[in-house]
C-alpha cells in the first residue's frame, strides 16, 4: 500500500548486532549535532597537493613595533669621487709675512728718451776780480791788519793771503807768525786779515801781511 506517514522517532534502542552492510539508502535529514567526540590519532600524511592559485592581495596590515636595532654592517666599497663642488667665497687676507730678501740686480733697462728742457737758471756771477792789498813794508810791528775792498757793485765770494818771508836775516821764517781773524766785512764788500807775532818770535823781526780777495758783480 501506499507510504504511511513518518513516525516520530523512537528511543535510542539496544545496540544490536552489526548486521549486513544494506543498500545505500537515501539521505536522510539532518540530524541533531553530536558532541564533539575524542581527538582521535593523527592520521598517515597525505600526499602532497598541487599548489594551488595564488590568492588575491590582501590588505595592508598595520605598523609592527620597531624591531631591535641589528649588528653594524661592514664596510662598503669607496665610492666614486663627486663632482667639484662651486669655489667659495674669498677668504679675509693673511696678516703681512716677513721682508723677503733683496732680490738679484735686474739688468740695465734701456737709456729713456730725452726729457724736457728745464727752466733757465738764475743768472750766475760775472765781472770776476782779484783785489790785494799788503801792510805794506816789513815791520817789526807785533801785529798787522789788512782790508781789501772790491769795486762798487761787487762782492767778496773768497780770501786767502800769505805769510812771506822776511826781508833780511834774524834767523826767524814765516812761522813765527799767526793769522788771528779773518772775515768778509763791509757787508761783503770787503775782506780782512789780521796777523800777530808769536810769543817766541825773535825781537827786530820784520815782516809784512799780504791779503787778497775774489770779487765778483753781485746778482740783482
Amino acid at each position: 500500500g501506499d507510504t504511511g506517514e513518518k513516525g516520530d522517532t523512537g528511543e535510542q534502542g539496544v545496540q544490536g548486532e552489526k548486521g549486513d552492510t544494506g543498500e545505500k539508502g537515501d539521505t536522510g535529514e539532518q540530524g541533531v549535532q553530536g558532541e564533539k567526540g575524542d581527538t582521535g590519532e593523527k592520521g598517515v600524511q597525505g600526499v602532497q597537493g598541487e599548489t594551488g592559485p595564488i590568492g588575491p592581495q590582501g590588505e595592508v596590515g598595520p605598523e609592527g613595533p620597531k624591531g631591535d636595532k641589528g649588528e653594524k654592517g661592514d664596510k662598503g666599497d669607496t665610492g666614486d669621487a663627486g663632482a667639484d663642488g662651486a669655489p667659495g667665497a674669498d677668504g679675509a687676507p693673511g696678516p703681512q709675512g716677513p721682508q723677503g730678501p733683496m732680490g738679484l740686480q735686474g739688468p740695465q733697462g734701456e737709456t729713456g728718451p730725452q726729457g724736457p728742457a728745464g727752466a733757465d737758471g738764475a743768472d750766475g756771477v760775472s765781472g770776476y776780480t782779484l783785489v790785494t792789498g799788503t801792510s805794506g813794508a816789513a815791520s817789526g810791528d807785533a801785529s798787522k791788519t789788512v782790508t781789501v775792498t772790491c769795486d762798487s757793485g761787487k762782492s767778496v765770494v773768497f780770501g786767502g793771503f800769505t805769510l812771506p818771508a822776511p826781508p833780511s836775516g834774524g834767523g826767524a821764517n814765516s812761522t813765527s807768525v799767526a793769522v788771528t781773524n779773518a772775515n768778509i766785512s763791509g757787508g761783503g764788500s770787503s775782506y780782512t786779515v789780521t796777523a800777530s807775532e808769536e810769543q817766541n818770535t825773535p825781537n827786530g823781526y820784520s815782516w809784512n801781511l799780504q791779503v787778497t780777495a775774489v770779487c765778483v758783480t753781485a746778482l740783482p
